[in-house]
């Protein structure tokens, strides 16, 4: 299995105004880890401001593959706070 989207993703972000991005609202989903959501963190690091994170525990590197319902939770509560506060048209 590769990563890809990684060349597109490079190029989305290449093209995309750093303004503009940094406003959409992301989820950092994350398995457990000694060292918290490294995700978030680089999240952070590249600008965005607008981020939620999940921390599923008793999982590993297959998030979705090993256990979808509290992946599909987290993306749903994420969903419902995004659409409360208004953050999406």
């Amino acid at each position: 299995m590769n990563y890809e989207a990684l060349e597109q993703d490079a190029q989305f972000a290449a093209s995309t105004s750093a303004a503009k991005l940094s406003q959409t609202p992301t989820l950092a989903i994350a398995c457990q880890n000694p060292f918290g959501n490294t995700l978030q963190t680089q999240l952070l690091a590249a600008g965005l401001k607008q981020i939620s994170a999940a921390i599923l525990d008793e999982r590993t590197h297959w998030v979705f593959e090993e256990n979808p319902e509290p992946t599909l939770r987290a993306l749903m509560e994420r969903q419902r706070s995004v659409v409360a506060k208004g953050e999406v048209a």
